[in-house]
Order: structure tokens, then C-alpha cells, then sequence
């Protein structure tokens, strides 16, 4: 006998639906609820069943149970742990669960939601509240496909900070050339030189290795990024395909990175055992320290170096294509947010520089 042949959906939407009747009104009308499924009929034809045989199971699951489960089944081995543990795990267990832990979900409304977030504006940024709405609109769609509430209270949900977004800080060429002149009296110098004049994320700058270098050709090729986990430093690859990139580096970098001691050989950033280092115990120990002790009053965080590069690169050639490729940004549109500003001034200079 041949194989049966493969059901195709049975929606417009490419999900199989099935239906049963689950008792009747008082005047006799049958009371009918569909099941869904984007994995087969027999998936659907599966919930129906259990459904059936125990509907409190799935009218009375609390949002808890659903919500934990969410995360095992479809986040924890479908996504990077660095990605998992920071934008799963820790917007859900520490906000989401502790808010919604008292109701069952299938009660939860859309009211309900959209107050979850009034509340929740007044503490956090918009960039960490779009990563609570993720994982709330995440556990709600799942739950409507597995039939265990029947739709999905996030959908028309206003999501606004009120706090105020901070400007990020940066050097000035004068501000950089004083600080690359000390970078070659300290030991951590050379660090600062890379972040100051590539541009690297903090990430990206302690998973790179001396092999990352081409001093022949004077390149760089970034393919890997440290996330720190649980104080765990942990390498990956960076944040977006875009993030892989091979750039060039400047003389004065070349022969700066010849003359540190050493063999030259692993991880650029190491601890006193020879291990590598999360970003998070760069930044706090090594990263201060070359401020403390070379003095300098004013300290941007590592990030803000980043920035530094990007903003003085941008005044200097004003190509956004080239800014982008350089810094691994996702789309260009990314890089003008960041440094095309709108006011009237840079607009005179970028577009009328000859009057």
C-alpha cells in the first residue's frame, strides 16, 4: 500500500480546523466549538478530543501554567540562550507571571492588558515594554491555536514609556584624539583604541580573537559576540547576519595592537586565568579602570564609544551606506535614526555646504 496522502489546510490562513459539538442551548441549538492546529487535522482532530474528554483542563489553566509552558515548547531550544534568558525568560518570570499569576487566562481582557502596560510605562523604556508585548502577544496567539482561550487580548494594546528617553552621549574629535594619545600608557589601552575607532559593541569586542585581525591587509572580521548569562560569559554569533562583517582598521590601530605583549593568540580580552570575559565584567572592571587611572573626568559608557565612532565617522563622510556596512547595523534606516539629525542647521550643512 502506498503512503496515505498528506491532508492540506482547510483554512485561507494555512491552519486545519476542526469542529465539535460540546452540548446545546436550552431551546436545543447545538453549542459548537472549534479547534485549531498549524501541524495537521489529526493535531486538531487531537485537541478536539482531549477537549471533550476534560474541558476544565483547558477553560480553567491559569495564566501561569500556560505562560511557563509558552516558554519551554516554543522559545527555549528554538532561540539563542543569550536571547532566550534576556528576552524571554526575564520580561515573563520577573513582570508577566508575577502581574497575571491570579488569573486564569482565558478571562484575561483586553482592559486588563492595556493596564498591565499603564503600569508598567512609568518604570521601563519603550525598548524593554516592546519586549514584554512580544512575549505577552507570544503566550496569548499560542494559546489561541492550542484552543485554550479564544482570542488574544494584545492585539490593539498602546504601549508607550513615559520615560523620558535619555540623549546618548559622545566625544568630540578633540575629546578622542586626547584619550587615544593616553591609550598606549595603559595596559587596558588598547581596548579603548578598538571601541573608539571600529566601533565594536561591547559584545562584539569581547568575543573577537587576535586571529580576527589581517594585519597584512589591515582588516577585521567580526563573527562572534560574548553575552554575559547568569555572570556566565557566553559566545555566539553576533546579534544579526549583518552584525558578520570583515572591516578595515586604521594604521595607527595596526601598529598600536603590534606592540601589546603577549602571544597574540585567543580571545583578545582575557582574565587572569586565561579565560575569556563578559561584556558585563569588562565594562565594570577593566574598562574603568583605564578612565580611573589615566584620569580622565569624563566617562562615557562602552556603548557610548560606539557612538563616539559612529557620530564622528557620519560628520566625516556623511555616508549612510558606508556608516551602516561599517558599524553591522541591520538596515541603513537604523543608522540615519541615529545620527542624521533633522534640525534646520544640520540640514543646511548636509544639503546647501557650497552657500
Amino acid at each position: 500500500m502506498g503512503r496515505p496522502k498528506k491532508e492540506k489546510p482547510n483554512r485561507a490562513d494555512g491552519r486545519f480546523q476542526t469542529r465539535r459539538t460540546i452540548g446545546h442551548t436550552s431551546d436545543g441549538t447545538p453549542i459548537v466549538k472549534y479547534f485549531y492546529s498549524t501541524i495537521s487535522m489529526e493535531d486538531a482532530r487531537r485537541q478536539a478530543r482531549e477537549y471533550v474528554e476534560n474541558p476544565a483542563e483547558y477553560e480553567n489553566m491559569p495564566f501561569e501554567e500556560w505562560a511557563r509552558r509558552w516558554l519551554s515548547v516554543y522559545k527555549e531550544d528554538n532561540v539563542k540562550e543569550s536571547t532566550f534568558q534576556s528576552s524571554y525568560k526575564r520580561p515573563t518570570e520577573q513582570h508577566i507571571i508575577p502581574y497575571f499569576k491570579k488569573y486564569i487566562i482565558g478571562n484575561i481582557r483586553p482592559a486588563d492588558v492595556q493596564q498591565f502596560f499603564n503600569d508598567m510605562s512609568a518604570k521601563y523604556s519603550s525598548t524593554y515594554l516592546s519586549k514584554m508585548r512580544i512575549c505577552l502577544n507570544g503566550i496569548f496567539e499560542t494559546a489561541v491555536e492550542n484552543d485554550i482561550c479564544r482570542k488574544n487580548p494584545c492585539k490593539n494594546v498602546i504601549v508607550k514609556s513615559k520615560i523620558k528617553k535619555e540623549e546618548k552621549r559622545t566625544y568630540n574629535q578633540k575629546d578622542v584624539d586626547e584619550i587615544l594619545a593616553l591609550c598606549d600608557q595603559h595596559r587596558y589601552g588598547h581596548y579603548i583604541r578598538i571601541s573608539l575607532q571600529l566601533g565594536l559593541r561591547p559584545s562584539e569586542l569581547c568575543g573577537l580573537k587576535w586571529e580576527d585581525f589581517d594585519f597584512k591587509n589591515k582588516t577585521v572580521t567580526i563573527s562572534r559576540a560574548c553575552t554575559d548569562l547568569n555572570g556566565i560569559p557566553v559566545v555566539d554569533k553576533p546579534k544579526s547576519d549583518t552584525s558578520i562583517r570583515t572591516i578595515p582598521v586604521p594604521n595607527d590601530l595596526i601598529n598600536a595592537l603590534k606592540k601589546v605583549p603577549g602571544e597574540h593568540k585567543g580571545y583578545l580580552i582575557i582574565s587572569q586565568s586565561g579565560k575569556n570575559i563578559s561584556p558585563k565584567s569588562y565594562s565594570e572592571r577593566r574598562y574603568l579602570t583605564f578612565f580611573k587611572e589615566m584620569k580622565i573626568e569624563r566617562v562615557l559608557n562602552p556603548h557610548e564609544l560606539r557612538h563616539t565612532c559612529g557620530t564622528l565617522l557620519w560628520e566625516k563622510t556623511r555616508d549612510l551606506y558606508a556608516v551602516s556596512k561599517f558599524l553591522g547595523h541591520s538596515t541603513v534606516a537604523i543608522t540615519a535614526k541615529l545620527y542624521v539629525h533633522g534640525s534646520p542647521e544640520a540640514l543646511r550643512e548636509a544639503l546647501f555646504s557650497d552657500d
